[in-house]
């Protein structure tokens, strides 16, 4: 807009607002993540980076920006009327979905029943009596870790 003579200072509220969201969402926000996953000086070793998902990101990149050049060159009417980006971007996922869940679901038959959760009586007791912290697995773990199993 100033480029076109037009005072940086005709926006100046949009400026405020996004100083005070700053405040308002990213330090609460920080801060939790940081309590989630700290930062680490040294990283552990034994990290394995996972091909498929890198694939998959690799080729949602992909359709986006081969949507972008081709709506923009040969189909120029289209940009107003259809999301091109999203719906590339959405048919990537839902594709890659696919292959992701074949791929969870073929590596279930391994996990031999570690997947089903403890039980839990009505106080919160589990079977030999002791307290039972949240919902947790059959063999230790936490619920929310099962899907790491599958992997």
């Amino acid at each position: 807009m100033w480029i076109a003579g037009v005072s940086p200072l005709s926006v100046l509220e949009a400026y405020v607002a996004a100083v005070v969201a700053m405040l308002v969402f990213a330090v609460p926000a920080s801060l939790q993540q940081q309590r989630y996953s700290p930062i680490l000086k040294k990283a552990p070793t034994g990290l394995k980076i996972d091909p498929a998902r890198v694939i998959i990101v690799a080729a949602i990149l992909i359709a986006a920006l081969a949507a972008n050049v081709i709506v923009n060159l040969k189909f120029p009417s289209l940009l107003g009327v259809v999301p091109v980006l999203g719906l590339a971007v959405w048919a990537v996922i839902l594709l890659s979905a696919g292959f992701e869940v074949a791929r969870l679901v073929g590596d279930a038959g391994d996990l031999q029943g570690h997947h089903l959760p403890a039980r839990t009586g009505d106080r919160g007791l589990d079977d030999a009596g002791r307290k039972a912290a949240g919902r947790r697995m059959a063999d230790g773990s936490r619920i929310g870790f099962c899907l790491r199993r599958l992997r």
